[in-house]
């Protein structure tokens, strides 16, 4: 199996055991968000903290038990291209209106024409499992620490981002240091 696809698994499996901790009141918690690639090839990697919302964890839920791990996976990633073409755009926080800019600049140092939004943005988010209100602390954070940094290196790994953009504050910045591997 790919790492890619070892990892999303992991994610996958990661929600399933949050949902039935005891710990953690799963009805706190996001559906795994996955990433997808830049639609250029010249690409900024876009990292945000975590998912806003429950990042459509009715679907996800509803549809777990009836389908493979694989349609699974396969569906968290359909959901972010869907989200990247439908939604996004329409966005109007800071967030979003940098990421439109961030790609209109990229376009234009890379002589090419602007056909999309996010066409040269791959959007990730240091968690994969968000919280439904504000951002993963505590016991939800540390759960998801070490498999979030592997992640954010794999994805460094395969995108090849021409640049890096960290849009997190200092929301876990521990890890952002180690992605970087600079202390300041």
């Amino acid at each position: 199996m790919p790492r890619t696809e070892s990892l999303e698994t992991r994610w996958v499996e990661l929600f399933d055991e949050l949902c039935r901790s005891h710990s953690i009141d799963s009805a706190q918690i996001a559906a795994p968000f996955f990433s997808v690639r830049a639609v250029e090839a010249r690409a900024v990697l876009y990292v945000g903290k975590a998912t806003n919302g429950d990042w459509y964890r009715d679907k996800f839920c509803s549809q777990s038990s009836n389908v493979s791990m694989k349609e699974r996976r396969e569906e968290r990633h359909e959901c972010t291209r869907n989200f990247l073409v439908e939604e996004a755009p329409r966005y109007n926080s800071g967030f979003w209106y940098f990421a439109k800019e961030l790609n209109t600049e990229a376009a234009k140092k890379w002589n090419q024409p602007i056909k999309t939004s996010f066409q040269h943005i791959a959007w990730t988010n240091i968690c994969k499992i968000g919280a439904s209100k504000g951002n993963p602390r505590g016991s939800l954070l540390k759960k998801q620490r070490d498999l979030a940094l592997e992640t954010l290196l794999l994805e460094i790994e395969l995108y090849k981002p021409q640049l890096i953009c960290f849009v997190t504050w200092d929301y876990a910045f521990e890890l952002v240091r180690k992605v970087v591997d600079d202390p300041d």
